[in-house]
């Protein structure tokens, strides 16, 4: 899914994928 490739684009957490979906 397209989260799983932002988390490794960004190298962010989960928490921080999290707050980044909500914007």
């Amino acid at each position: 899914m397209a989260e799983m490739i932002i988390q490794k684009q960004f190298g962010l957490p989960k928490q921080h994928l999290a707050r980044l979906s909500v914007h």
